[in-house]
């Protein structure tokens, strides 16, 4: 990903883009697992759900084409 693209006359790196949809698949994850319970297994659910983010926001930056 090396373009930016321009929304409302302002130029976004494309990454941004990636960063979104990782924060609605993150939301949307993160709820699942607290309806079912998942947190409580986890020693530090704050840690938990960066690194839940963070492994999100790898696997959309690797689906996303090359802008």
């Amino acid at each position: 990903m090396h373009h930016e693209m321009a929304f409302i006359g302002m130029f976004y790196p494309s990454f941004l883009a990636c960063a979104i949809v990782a924060a609605v698949l993150w939301y949307l994850i993160d709820m699942l697992m607290l309806r079912f319970g998942l947190w409580a297994y986890f020693f530090h659910p704050a840690l938990g759900r960066l690194a839940l983010y963070v492994v999100t926001l790898g696997v959309v930056a690797w689906i996303a084409p090359d802008f």
